[in-house]
């Protein structure tokens, strides 16, 4: 399941992912961390990162309102583009699962 929320008032981003093994919540847009959250096996494990990049996730807004705006497609909004994207985030928590190891994406 992918679940993603940008209803907070003030600029505040959270995306979580539940899975069969567990759940990863991430959060930013309050102060100058983003937090990350791993639940697995009844054990929390929580991360903060410093200047992550906020900017990315509403510049795939803009990207997407100008392409609706315009009439014209985005190419990297595509659904090639977009599985390309979920290649990557399932390489990221094999990755995560195997303590950081290596992961060849194809």
């Amino acid at each position: 399941m992918f679940g993603i929320t940008f209803a907070a008032s003030k600029g505040k981003w959270e995306l979580e992912l539940m899975g069969q093994d567990g759940v990863i919540f991430a959060q930013w847009g309050y102060g100058p961390e983003a937090i990350v959250v791993l639940l697995k096996g009844g054990q929390e494990e929580v991360k903060s990162f410093k200047d992550a990049n906020r900017g990315a996730i509403s510049s795939e807004f803009v990207a997407f309102a100008k392409a609706v705006l315009e009439g014209k497609e985005d190419p990297n909004g595509t659904p090639m583009e977009a599985l390309e994207d979920l290649i990557i985030l399932e390489s990221l928590l094999q990755s995560g699962e195997r303590n950081g190891q290596t992961i060849a994406v194809r």
